[in-house]
């Protein structure tokens, strides 16, 4: 929301009555110089006896005083209506970031109620199934994830940087300033591009930052069958594997979209879903100046109230933006400035959470 209000310049008020009073004083001297000498203007007389000059120049001198007393008076008058005005547009700004912040929070809202809503229809769609005489498939009892040790980060301020759709041309300029900062994060990366920056892959894992499972070519997955969804998501997890020999510890769906087959597939390959409850929008400033991008992604970071970054916060960019980068890298040194230490996600949710639920969405 853009504030369009606006208001008139302090300086432009002020400077008026001062103008009115010096031309005052100007021309009171003009005319009292006039009358000393004694000439004449446009065939007037004005040459005056002492007394008479005496009481005429007190007379004007009296007058000019109360002109300046009345410009003094709407000096004052002018200067409280400008204090009211700057007044009215500081309630008005932190107004609007309320406003701002509810929006968020709708926003959110109606993220989880669409997820909800979704679980509900698959549920109708079992139960009418099942009333049918189809086969449905068992419940199952949800799958505990074995966590890390976490026992050296436990008490401290904890957020996890996580970051999409690499690997990518910066994405090592990137692990540089991690590896200075000793900062710790989650890269989900997308199968197209595994291949290419294999070399970039298995640094990610041999530097300690933890490899997760974005897709192979970022689709909707919501929009697909569980049986596509598993090839989508098998298809990325095998070629990490065939790099690191390993496949990724947690998964992200691309836009954060899921339902009960993402859920699904997620529980069966014993992983969590993880979202995030920062949102830097950080790609949004890609084609700007390397200095505004950094300007608002912070701002978007260190917002106060819902949605900016605290402790145990996750926190989503992409690493294939050079201005997300570089901004990723201004953002550690303030984050280790206000005392938070940057992990990986499963780092993170051992130390927050009682348990991590393969299947399950974590924001």
């Amino acid at each position: 929301m853009k504030d369009t209000t606006t208001q008139t310049p302090i300086t432009t008020i002020e400077t008026a009555p001062h103008r009115r009073r010096h031309w005052l004083r100007v021309g009171f001297l003009a005319l009292l110089a006039l009358l000393l000498v004694g000439g004449s203007v446009l065939g007037v007389n004005l040459a005056l006896t002492s007394a008479e000059q005496g009481r005429l120049i007190a007379s004007l001198q009296e007058s000019l005083d109360s002109q300046e007393a009345t410009l003094s008076q709407q000096e004052s008058r002018l200067q409280e209506q400008n204090n009211a005005l700057s007044s009215n547009s500081a309630a008005m700004q932190e107004q609007q970031n309320k406003i701002r912040d509810q929006e968020s929070q709708i926003k959110e809202q109606q993220k989880k109620i669409k997820e909800q809503q979704n679980t509900i229809n698959d549920l109708n769609k079992q139960l009418a199934a099942k009333k049918k005489g189809q086969t449905v498939a068992p419940s199952t009892t949800p799958q505990t994830v074995t966590p890390p040790d976490v026992s050296h980060l436990i008490g401290k301020k904890l957020v996890a940087l996580t970051f999409d759709d690499g690997p990518g041309p910066y994405t090592a300029r990137l692990l540089d300033a991690m590896k200075a900062r000793g900062v710790k994060a989650t890269f989900f990366v997308v199968g197209t591009r595994v291949n290419s920056y294999a070399s970039v892959l298995k640094r990610i894992a041999a530097e300690g930052h933890e490899v997760g499972n974005h897709s192979e070519n970022h689709p909707q997955l919501t929009t697909l069958s569980l049986a596509n969804i598993r090839k989508n998501m098998d298809s990325c997890a095998n070629k990490v594997k065939a790099v690191l020999g390993k496949e990724p510890t947690v998964m992200r769906c691309p836009y954060g979209s899921s339902n009960a087959n993402v859920r699904s597939y997620a529980a069966g390959k014993g992983i969590p879903i993880i979202q995030w409850s920062v949102d830097t929008e950080d790609w949004r400033y890609s084609s700007q100046s390397s200095a505004t991008a950094t300007s608002k992604i912070l701002a978007n970071t260190f917002k106060t109230g819902y949605g900016g970054v605290k402790n145990g916060s996750i926190i989503l960019m992409h690493d294939i933006h050079k201005n997300s980068v570089e901004a990723a890298i201004a953002m550690m040194d303030k984050l280790a400035a206000q005392g938070y230490t940057m992990v990986t996600v499963s780092e993170l949710l051992a130390v927050r959470e009682s348990s991590i639920i393969a299947g399950k969405m974590y924001y």
